[in-house]
C-alpha cells in the first residue's frame, strides 16, 4: 500500500535533486493548461476513481470509521517506510482527496499525487 503523500514528495524533491535539477515542490509556479491537457488530466483521474472502486475504495461505501480506519493503516505503513529507499510514483488525480475515499464535492482540484512505497511493495 502506497500511502505517505509528503513522503513520497520529499523523496521526488531528493532523487531529482541528485540528478542536478531543481525541483523544490514548496515553491509555487502558475501553470497554464490546454483543453486538451485538461481532458487528459480529467481522465486519468477518472481512471483512478476506477482503480479505487475495484480496490474497495469506493467514496459512496465507506462509512466515516472506515475511512479512519483505512488512514491509520496508511500512516501506519507510511512511517515504516525508509526515505532511502523508497520508491516514488505519481498519478494525476483529486488532489483533496488522493484515495477516493470520501464523498465527491462539487469541485475537484486534479493535479499529481506523488506516493511512495517500500520497494517490492
Amino acid at each position: 500500500m502506497i500511502c505517505n503523500p509528503a513522503l513520497a514528495a520529499e523523496r521526488a524533491n531528493s532523487r531529482q535533486g541528485q540528478k542536478g535539477e531543481d525541483v523544490n515542490m514548496a515553491k509555487s509556479a502558475k501553470v497554464t493548461l490546454t483543453a486538451a491537457e485538461v481532458e487528459m488530466a480529467k481522465a486519468m483521474a477518472e481512471q483512478s476513481r476506477e482503480r479505487a472502486a475495484k480496490l474497495g475504495l469506493e467514496s459512496s461505501g465507506m462509512t466515516e470509521s472506515e475511512r479512519q480506519e483505512f488512514l491509520a493503516i496508511c500512516n501506519e505503513a507510511g512511517a515504516k517506510i525508509d526515505p532511502e529507499t523508497a520508491e516514488v510514483d505519481w498519478t494525476y488525480g483529486s488532489v483533496l482527496d488522493p484515495y477516493g475515499i470520501f464523498p465527491p464535492l462539487e469541485e475537484d482540484n486534479v493535479g499529481r499525487n506523488y506516493f511512495a512505497r517500500s520497494p517490492g511493495q
